[in-house]
């Protein structure tokens, strides 16, 4: 199942999730200094069938948040726990 970007600096990382991968987002802005919205847009940068996020926004700093976005690696680890709060599950 295909899942769709929704609402990254709201409740929900991605369509169809909650608590669980809103937790692990907080866990990591934190752990990185960064903020929701850079986190959930680095993990989407990361990924590997190539996602580009298209970002709109009428107000510049919420534009130059999401810029700051493309610096930021998250570690091999860290993606892959955001990947399975997303889904909700351990992967193998």
């Amino acid at each position: 199942q295909a899942r769709v970007p929704w609402s990254l600096g709201g409740s929900r990382v991605l369509l169809g999730v909650g608590r669980q991968a809103s937790a692990e987002l907080d866990a990591q802005a934190k752990r990185y200094g960064a903020t929701r919205v850079q986190i959930a847009l680095a993990w989407l940068l990361q990924h590997p069938s190539g996602i580009v996020p298209i970002v709109g926004s009428a107000q510049i700093p919420r534009i130059q948040e999401a810029v700051r976005a493309v610096d930021l690696a998250l570690s091999r680890e860290d993606w892959y726990r955001l990947l399975e709060a997303a889904r909700g599950e351990r992967l193998p």
